[in-house]
């Protein structure tokens, strides 16, 4: 039979630490999903001005 007395201070301490890591994972995905919604701008922007692939390639690999 295992006895063991119910430590509330590590209960909340693993419930905040899981709270922090699912919210760090629902941040990236948020962060994620923004930055492709400006990638996809800045490309149609690019390609309504006229520039060819390449010169999209190089004006975004120059801009990091």
């Amino acid at each position: 039979m295992l006895f063991h007395k119910w430590n509330w201070d590590e209960a909340l301490e693993v419930r905040f630490e899981e709270g922090e890591a699912r919210g760090e994972a629902r941040g990236e995905a948020r962060g994620v999903k923004k930055g492709i919604t400006i990638g996809e701008a800045k490309v149609l922007d690019l390609m309504a001005k006229g520039y060819s692939l390449e010169q999209i390639k190089k004006i975004l690999r120059d801009k990091r």
